[in-house]
């Protein structure tokens, strides 16, 4: 009948048990696989859009300080439209010609009506080598002049110049203008962009030798987006921006040469403040990056619990599964025990001096059953009913020992393994819970007779050790170690939880339900105390061997002893 039950236990054990528990390992990696990608990918987009609208919005910067520059340089139109009208005299004379700079002094010059646009005036007269230059008292001074040009390459390097022919058939002065550039620039240019960007420092240099790029302050394609750097180090964004001016006055004019012709080696250096909003679209990108990033951490981590969750429900439902396989089993062996001794005692085939074995028999079964149904009534309560701490009771140490070692002598005996008593030092008597003091004793007593060692002895000593010491103050130390086979560390933790067997009880279809380490941790937590296990465990003389330590701490108060904890 037992090999029959043991057929019918393995039928019921399904043997890709072990393929479905790594079902939804593989599902998470795949996911997980995929998010990451979506991750890279998400992270190259942000890189690409970060760099379009990073040099969208610096190019902005620079094309708003170009117009601002070019709109102030709209001054010089009415300049430009007097020396247009100079284009239409052939016989300009040395005086008219003074008296036409004298104008243009009062008007454009340092303090003229319209200021800072002409820095110096002058003339000179074809064919002579004399500088008719206007001083700033507006009196008129003659200097040696060899020639226009050398007049040009004299004065670009500092400002800009106007070098005016009136006509190409004009034999008469050619007149040379100085512009104010940077006196315009304090005046004009520089109050419009403080205003149109506050809290910059702006600065005008000539720039002949080393001008700026033509493609700007920055380079999109050696940007590199690098949001957390962005969030805890600051912007990677160039603060200052160098912008050149390719032409600082763009005025319509008539003919093939301009009238006005101005250097284009000037550029304007602005720093950004800190707080600019420029600055802050990296930022904001990396916060946006970031919190996507977020997302799919949680997503992954949201099915990740899922997985887990369905993971555990489908390891309990096979736990389940494998409990009412195994308590079956375990149910039908006494039943048939007790069935079988009962059939003899009603056909009277069993004599007198069998009668007491039958008898002994059928108690052990009985136990054994009744052991059973307690662990499955303690589950069911522990299930259903809130965690009360145990009520404590009066227990004599020596008559509560003795109703409990024969059934467990019993089946050490019946499993061929020596169990070995150490009750040296524990008081006669105290308060504790006896009735939860048993269940924790027992069920860590016959887990290790059931568990410790193979069916078959092989000729070595097999020996369970059960330790009883007091603890000062009020504390009961309940200590159970075999040199058995030992659990494997990554399921020391495990063998703790309902329905729980380890691999190797598995495979060998030993006895037990999984509930009694279960019952016996909970009921030692209820009384204040804790059960834990170390395998292998450390010897008195230091060294580790295969085999189980279960060591459960609970109170107990000695007779005699005052209950200070209340």
């Amino acid at each position: 009948m037992e090999i029959a039950d043991q057929v019918r236990y393995s039928e019921v054990m399904d043997p890709n048990d072990r393929l479905r528990s790594w079902k939804p390992r593989i599902l998470f990696l795949c996911v997980l696989a995929i998010l990451v990608l979506v991750g890279v990918i998400q992270y190259q987009w942000f890189g690409r859009s970060a760099a379009v609208e990073i040099e969208g919005t610096i190019r902005g910067l620079e094309a708003g300080i170009r117009q601002a520059v070019s709109r102030e340089f709209q001054r010089y139109a009415p300049l430009v439209t007097d020396l247009e009208g100079l284009r239409r005299r052939d016989d300009l004379t040395p005086v008219e010609t003074r008296n036409f700079l004298d104008r243009l002094w009062l008007l454009y010059g340092p303090e003229g009506t319209v200021p800072d646009l002409l820095l110096s005036v002058a003339y000179v007269v074809p064919g002579e080598s004399t500088l008719y230059r206007l001083s700033r008292d507006q009196n008129w001074t003659r200097q040696a002049f060899p020639s226009d040009e050398a007049w040009s390459k004299d004065n670009q390097e500092t400002n800009g110049f106007v070098v005016f022919r009136p006509s190409e058939k004009n034999t008469g002065p050619v007149l040379l203008l100085g512009l104010d550039v940077d006196g315009f620039f304090s005046r004009y240019i520089l109050p419009s962009l403080a205003e149109l960007y506050p809290g910059s420092q702006l600065s005008w240099a000539s720039n002949q030798r080393d001008p700026p790029p033509r493609e700007g302050s920055f380079n999109s394609q050696a940007y590199s987006f690098s949001p957390l750097s962005a969030l805890f180090t600051g912007a990677s964004l160039p603060r200052t921006l160098e912008v050149g001016i390719p032409k600082l006055v763009d005025l319509p004019w008539k003919g093939s040469r301009p009238p006005l012709r101005i250097l284009s080696s000037w550029s304007v250096k602005l720093t950004l403040p800190a707080d600019a909003p420029v600055l802050g679209v990296e930022r904001r990108l990396a916060w946006n990056w970031l919190g996507s990033t977020l997302l799919l951490v949680v997503l992954a981590g949201a099915f990740g619990l899922i997985l887990r969750q369905s993971a555990r429900m489908t390891d309990l439902r096979r736990r389940e599964k494998e409990f009412v396989a195994s308590v079956s089993h375990e149910l039908r062996t006494p039943l048939t025990v007790i069935r079988s001794a009962a059939d003899n005692f009603s056909k009277g085939i069993v004599s007198n001096e069998k009668q007491v074995r039958y008898g002994q028999l059928i108690l052990d079964q009985s136990l054994r059953l009744g052991r059973m149904i307690e662990e499955m009534l303690e589950f069911a309560q522990a299930e259903t009913v809130p965690s009360q701490a145990p009520v404590q009771a009066y227990l004599i140490f020596e008559s509560w020992l003795t109703e409990l070692r024969p059934s467990l002598e019993s089946l050490a005996a019946e499993r061929q393994v020596q169990l070995i008593w150490d009750i040296a030092g524990v008081p006669a008597s105290g308060r504790t819970n006896p009735s939860a003091l048993r269940l924790i004793l027992e069920n860590l007593v016959v887990n290790a007779l059931n568990h410790a060692y193979p069916a078959s002895p092989g000729g070595e000593l097999r020996t369970v050790r059960v330790t009883l010491k007091y603890l000062v103050p009020q504390r009961l130390e309940l200590i159970v170690d075999d040199d058995g086979r030992g659990i494997s560390s990554k399921e020391v933790k495990k063998v703790f939880e309902p329905f729980y067997r380890d691999q190797v009880s598995r495979d060998n279809q030993e006895r037990g339900s999984g509930l009694g380490l279960f019952l016996a941790q909970r009921q030692a937590r209820r009384m204040g105390g804790e059960l834990r296990l170390e395998s292998p465990w450390r010897r008195l003389d230091g060294t580790k061997k295969p085999g189980c330590r279960f060591t459960a701490t609970v109170p107990f108060l000695a007779e005699g002893e005052s209950n200070h904890g209340g």
